[in-house]
């Protein structure tokens, strides 16, 4: 306990994550600001004031392919970063004696997986902040639930923006935290960071594309989800799913992988 304790230190004391998070956030909110420009030059609008919501600006810049790519690829530099580093550095190994045991790589395990799904849990969340503050229009209040031009899908069963929001943080938060374990478990073969970083991407599109080929669309959908942030194609209970089979497939991963290239290596 002690030791998940110290890495979730480590985890905030680095600043990493907090950065991540900034920059993310700053990054989506300038990328709506010059897509709503364009569009109102585009359609001529920019000398008339029309309402646009919150919730409306939000659902369309969560649903950009780069957000979705950022949201796959940037937890993995959470913390999988820090465990390459003690690797390379023999900290593993000093921590492993100090503590007469191995419990050091399942403990950076759920902090991988934890800083992941914080990622994503927050971006998400606060990215809605400033599109609020800065882009919406009209008198609506920031927890108004656009059902007019925003679409809800039968899945969501709220009536708050907020809810909405916080329903699709945690989807993503799950697919940050397969994302990060999966970069782990990568990270126990390569040492490029470069690599560890997208390949988890890179893999799970490659095997979408080819379930697509082989025209298994619908076990496709269900191992390779996109987040519908929508809320109309999947229940939430999906996301559950799909994050415990997933974690239970990579825990067995990394457990061949620490016994390969870290237990009989000692």
């Amino acid at each position: 306990m002690r030791t998940l304790i110290t890495e979730y230190k480590r985890m905030f004391f680095e600043k990493r994550i907090i950065w991540l998070i900034v920059i993310t956030v700053i990054y989506v909110t300038v990328c709506s600001l010059f897509w709503n420009l364009k569009y109102k030059l585009d359609y001529g609008y920019f000398e008339i004031s029309y309402k646009l919501s919150a919730f409306k600006l939000w659902q369309d810049i969560i649903n950009e392919i780069y957000v979705r790519v950022l949201m796959k690829i940037v937890p993995c530099i959470v913390c999988v970063f820090s465990f390459m580093d003690d690797r390379k550095n023999g900290i593993d190994n000093q921590i492993c004696i100090r503590n007469h045991s191995n419990i050091y790589y399942m403990v950076k395990y759920i902090t991988v997986i934890t800083g992941g799904m914080l990622y994503n849990f927050l971006s998400v969340i606060l990215i809605y902040v400033p599109l609020y503050f800065l882009l919406s229009t009209g008198d609506d209040g920031w927890n108004y639930l656009d059902r007019y031009e925003a679409y809800v899908g039968k899945f969501f069963t709220g009536n708050t923006a907020v809810e909405f929001v916080l329903v699709i943080a945690v989807c993503y938060a799950f697919v940050g935290g397969v994302y990060s374990a999966m970069s782990y478990v990568i990270s126990m073969w390569i040492d490029n960071r470069v690599l560890v970083c997208i390949m988890p991407y890179i893999i799970c599109e490659i095997l979408q594309n080819v379930l697509y080929i082989v025209r298994k669309v619908t076990l496709a959908n269900t191992i390779f989800s996109e987040v519908d942030v929508l809320m109309n194609d999947r229940p939430f209970i999906h996301w559950v799913h799909y994050f415990v089979l997933w974690i239970l497939f990579l825990s067995i991963l990394l457990i061949i992988s620490y016994t390969i290239n870290i237990k009989n290596k000692k």
